[in-house]
């Protein structure tokens, strides 16, 4: 059944001049973004090729093969999603499109330009301008969605099973205490939507306020009418194989990690492991400004 052919998500309605403006420009951004992220790691590359001659070359291709796993699931779950929209797309060419637009997400436009770019790449596989938002916006909801459920167990198996100081402690549960806030005020606002868009305005206006700029008055409603349209599809079914995609992906994206570390000589437990794998990579999916790479490799190094 073609459950996402009816949807509408305003905020990626885009005209046809700006696909165009957008395709000259994301090559340049990423040119830009090459220079300026790249060329300073230049002096590193010594250092890391010493490291890596240091690890044992059969774990190292052991990861690599974990990686193409991790490719595989998230060509999976985009193609899943696609054809829950009544689309058609290659496993390969599914495998492209997801690590290409991850790419610029992680670099520096944050799950926005992630976003923006999938919804351009995947109009020509036949879905038209409101299946394929609503397909960008699921694969987003599906991969997020697991970090946000890893970083969740990965924060408390840290309050509970390490000696933090009070400074850690409080931090650490200040970012478990928002991310449970905002799983709660999305699933109470699922169920309650005139409720949630009433104090999405009340709060945009405060925000109004603070800044002195007015606000966009269809903000909360496209928000509101966006996640009821997000459960309306999973709720009407074809979600299991978006789903194992994404699990996959998530499996051998950590596992890839595990590995290394063994490579390198310095073992992880598998709670460690949690804690160093969801947050940071959660963390980073959310920056919008450039240097979405610098915050994952921050927060996994804390």
């Amino acid at each position: 059944m073609n459950h996402l052919q009816s949807q509408k998500p305003h905020w990626l309605s885009l005209s046809h001049l700006q696909i165009r403006w957008l395709r000259y420009l994301i090559p340049l951004v990423l040119l830009g973004l090459a220079v300026h992220v790249l060329l300073p790691k230049f002096a590193d590359l010594e250092k890391s090729w010493k490291v890596l001659r240091q690890m044992s070359g059969w774990l190292v291709g052991l990861a690599v093969l974990c990686q193409i796993g991790r490719y595989v699931g998230s060509g999976l779950l985009l193609q899943g999603l696609v054809q829950l929209a009544g689309g058609n797309l290659k496993l390969g060419r599914s495998m492209i499109i997801s690590i290409a637009s991850a790419s610029i997400g992680l670099v520096a436009a944050g799950a926005v330009g992630s976003m923006l770019a999938m919804y351009n790449w995947i109009l020509s596989t036949g879905i038209n301008k409101q299946g394929a938002g609503l397909t960008a916006v699921l694969k987003s909801v599906f991969t997020n969605g697991l970090l946000f459920l890893l970083s969740v167990i990965g924060l408390i198996y840290l309050l509970l099973a390490h000696d933090l100081t009070s400074a850690q402690i409080f931090a650490f549960g200040f970012v478990l205490f928002v991310l449970l806030l905002l799983a709660g005020g999305l699933i109470w606002g699922v169920f309650h939507p005139a409720s949630l868009q009433s104090r999405l305005n009340k709060l945009l206006a405060f925000w109004s306020k603070l800044r002195r700029k007015p606000i966009n008055s269809q903000g909360a409603a496209h928000l509101v009418q966006q996640l009821t349209e997000i459960w309306s599809v999973l709720r009407s079914g074809g979600w299991h194989r978006p789903l194992a995609g994404a699990i996959i992906r998530s499996s051998f994206d950590a596992l890839t990690i595990y590995i290394l570390f063994i490579a390198a000589h310095h073992p992880i437990g598998f709670g460690a492991l949690l804690i160093g794998y969801g947050l940071p990579l959660l963390l980073g999916k959310v920056s919008f400004l450039p240097g979405g790479v610098g915050v994952v490799e921050a927060t996994m190094t804390a």
